[in-house]
């Protein structure tokens, strides 16, 4: 038997199946067969895969889908985390929406700030969309990548990890280097 998992978004279609398979290839593709939208998901999405303890890369993904597997071997599919940007459309139409509206309510004080209020709101929410549509969206960060600047404050340890790379989690005693997320220097 060997156990194929789901991660992340992945696990609606279920968390773990037991499967009588020969390799991880034939195992995806009888899941794809079976359950709806699976496949799509798949086609649409980025994902690591980690086949009998092995992650694998875009060049050794298609060997590892047809490498036999053992007996209790483990396959997992985890989503890729990325940011998600929409066009900034709707934004301006919303702020544009608030900002018509303010001109449109009659009234004495009250509503003179309730006027001002949704004004504010309305080009508030228009320069957000704005904004959203002149951003570029930045690359993910590799998975393998570290930070390629050399280090100025200790030698031969990594001690830096560049922004939006993964920091490792440990648990018990570990004899390890150090990622320093965060660094001050302060002179008197």
């Amino acid at each position: 038997m060997v156990k194929l998992q789901f991660a992340g978004y992945l696990r609606r279609f279920g968390r773990r199946f037991e499967l009588e398979v020969s390799n991880a290839g034939e195992a995806l593709r009888c899941l794809c067969y079976q359950i709806d939208g699976l496949k799509k998901e798949i086609n649409q999405g980025q994902f690591r895969v980690r086949i009998a303890g092995n992650d694998m890369t875009k060049e050794s993904i298609s060997a590892g889908l047809n490498t036999p597997l053992s007996e209790g071997d483990v396959i997992t599919i985890v989503p890729v985390i990325g940011g998600a940007k929409s066009g900034g459309w709707l934004g301006i139409i919303g702020g544009a929406a608030l900002i018509g509206a303010s001109f449109l309510i009659p009234g004495g004080f009250l509503a003179t700030m309730t006027s001002t209020a949704l004004f504010a709101a309305g080009v508030g929410v228009a320069a957000a969309g704005l904004a959203t549509m002149l951003t570029k969206t930045p690359p993910a960060p590799s998975i393998e990548g570290r930070n390629s600047e050399s280090n100025q404050y200790f030698s031969s340890l990594s001690n830096r990890v560049g922004q939006g790379y993964s920091v490792p989690i440990c648990y018990g005693e570990m004899v390890v280097g150090s990622n320093v997320i965060s660094q001050g220097l302060e002179t008197v």
